[in-house]
C-alpha cells in the first residue's frame, strides 16, 4: 500500500474491518491528514501483529470507537504522536486486544472525549495503563472501562474528573489482580450507575492519592 495516494481521502471508516488473516500493514506512506472519521478502521485483524501508525495525523479524527478492536495478536501500540484533540469517542477502542503488552496513550488529549466504555477491555496483558493525563470532566460513560485487565494491578486515576460521569457500571470487573486504583479530588461517582463497579476485581475500592 505505498503508492497508496490518500491525500484526500476524509473517510477510513472500515477500511481494514475483517482482515482476519492480514499479519502485516506498511501504512507509513498514508496521508491522513484530511481524514475525520477512523471509525473500526482494524477491527477483527485477528492476527495483525505489527502495526505502525507513527507517521499518522490525526488532527481531523473525531471518532475512534472500535477502532483497534479484536486485534488479538497485535503485542505493541505507539501512539504517542495521535493528535486526538476532537475525537469524542473512544469507546472500545483497544477492547480484546488480548496480546497488547505495550501501549502508549500518554500523549491522549481526551478533553472532546465523552465516551470511553469498554476502551481497555480484554486487554489481558498490560500490566500498566498510564492515563494520567487524561481529561475526562466530559465524559459520561466509562461502563466496563477496565474489565478484564488480568495484568494490571495499580491504576491511577487521579487526574479524573468525572463530574458528568452518568455510567460506570462493572468498570473494573474481573480485574483480578488489581489491587489499587488512586483517584484525585476530581472523583465524583454519586450520580453514576456503579452496578457491580468492582465486581471480582482484587479490591472493592478507590483510594484518594496523596500529592
Amino acid at each position: 500500500m505505498r503508492n497508496f495516494n490518500t491525500e484526500k481521502v476524509t473517510n477510513m471508516q472500515q477500511m481494514f474491518r475483517g482482515c482476519e488473516n492480514l499479519e502485516e500493514l506498511d501504512l507509513r506512506n498514508f496521508d491522513t491528514r484530511s481524514v475525520t472519521n477512523m471509525f473500526t478502521m482494524f477491527y477483527g485483524c485477528k492476527n495483525l501483529k505489527q502495526l505502525d501508525l507513527r507517521n499518522f495525523n490525526t488532527e481531523k479524527i473525531t471518532n475512534m470507537e472500535w477502532m483497534f478492536f479484536e486485534c488479538e495478536n497485535l503485542e505493541e501500540l505507539d501512539l504517542r504522536n495521535f493528535n486526538t484533540e476532537k475525537v469524542t469517542d473512544m469507546s472500545y477502542m483497544f477492547f480484546r486486544c488480548h496480546k497488547l503488552n505495550n501501549l502508549n496513550v500518554t500523549s491522549f488529549n481526551t478533553g472532546a472525549v465523552t465516551a470511553m466504555e469498554n476502551m481497555f477491555g480484554g486487554c489481558h496483558l498490560l500490566t500498566s495503563i498510564d492515563v494520567h493525563s487524561f481529561d475526562t470532566h466530559s465524559v459520561t460513560n466509562m461502563k466496563w472501562m477496565f474489565q478484564e485487565c488480568y495484568g494490571v494491578t495499580e491504576l491511577d486515576l487521579s487526574s479524573f474528573v468525572t463530574t458528568s460521569l452518568t455510567n460506570a457500571e462493572k468498570m473494573f470487573i474481573r480485574s483480578s489482580n488489581l489491587r489499587n486504583i488512586y483517584v484525585g479530588p476530581g472523583w465524583n461517582i454519586e450520580n453514576a450507575n456503579t452496578d457491580l463497579m468492582f465486581d471480582g476485581c482484587g479490591t472493592d475500592k478507590v483510594t484518594l492519592k496523596n500529592e
